[in-house]
């Protein structure tokens, strides 16, 4: 009898997509662990209720100990130090989040016998359609990252699943990212500087980023994968910038108020995402860009003052 996905081991559950993920594993009836760092936000109450947590602040063997007492079927790692242009004193923190906290879990996962890992990439490691041209020093340590991984598959028989992410988007999100700020702005009612908005970008529904990982979490169980696989969660559509703000005013008849050309395109600006990747076997993005910007700004307009 194949084995059955019941415990879960959840990195980055603070966060936008990870946050999503542990609620949706909740809710399945998995048995739910997360890792949280001390310099983290609180996890939601909805999450910390229903679940196991555990405080990494960034010893090995504090991982070790986790890895021994969660021992997870499968873990579903999403934590990450996000920075689109990095100043000097931003190379430590994406170093230690990108690349030792996933080394460090990784390391301690195989010392506890466990071998299956969901980890998130970025098509930001493929500029230009290259096979390897990292956007900025983010995606260089999601690379390396990588690149340890094979160290492991091969040395002590990890089994991976590496899903390349674009751009997510859907409720809750509080990064400084598109959709959000086209919230900010319509909420305010302030006028939003943009660039000349023709860059091509391609964004999937949070809730479809989580049936992903759910479903390579499935087939690492299931034991249906041996070794790497790459895959990517991409939109069955998708839009340039300009498209996108057309797109919410045609949702949301607010007043969003938008500059195009007032920004200059930023340097090793993406003007077409990634199309060389392979989908994940057995998923495909059920919730079309329109639907989901409806839902999110009508929801705005429900909380609005």
């Amino acid at each position: 009898m194949k084995p059955v996905l019941k415990r879960v081991l959840i990195t980055g559950a603070t966060g936008f997509v990870g946050g999503h993920l542990a609620k949706a594993c909740i809710n399945q009836g998995y048995d739910v662990h997360c890792i949280v760092r001390p310099a983290s936000r609180p996890l939601e109450p909805s999450i910390s209720n229903s679940s196991a947590s555990y405080s990494y602040s960034g010893s090995i063997s504090e991982m070790q100990k986790i890895l021994i007492k969660a021992k997870p079927d499968v873990v579903l790692h999403t934590a990450a130090n996000f920075v689109g242009t990095h100043n000097p004193e931003d190379i430590s923190p994406l170093i230690e989040s990108n690349i030792t906290l996933g080394t460090h879990l990784v390391e301690s996962m195989i010392a506890a016998g466990v071998t299956n890992l969901v980890t998130a990439a970025t098509s930001w490691q493929h500029l230009d359609d290259w096979p390897y041209k990292p956007v900025n020093l983010y995606a260089a340590t999601k690379q390396a990252f990588e690149s340890i991984l094979e160290y492991y598959v091969d040395a002590a028989e990890l089994k991976v699943i590496n899903l390349s992410l674009f751009d997510t988007y859907g409720p809750g999100d509080t990064r400084a990212k598109l959709i959000p700020l086209l919230q900010k702005a319509v909420k305010e009612n302030t006028v939003l500087e943009m660039s000349a908005g023709q860059q091509i970008v391609d964004l999937v529904h949070v809730s479809d980023i989580v049936a992903g990982f759910l479903i390579a979490a499935r087939q690492l169980a299931n034991g249906q994968v041996q070794g790497t696989r790459k895959y990517c969660l991409n939109a069955e559509k998708r839009y340039s910038l300009e498209e996108v703000i057309h797109l919410v005013q045609d949702v949301y008849p607010g007043n969003l108020q938008v500059n195009f050309g007032a920004l200059a395109y930023g340097p090793r600006q993406v003007m077409e995402p990634w199309t060389k990747g392979i989908r994940l076997p057995d998923w495909a993005p059920k919730v079309d860009l329109k639907s989901g910007l409806a839902q999110l700004f009508s929801e705005a307009d429900h909380t609005k003052n």
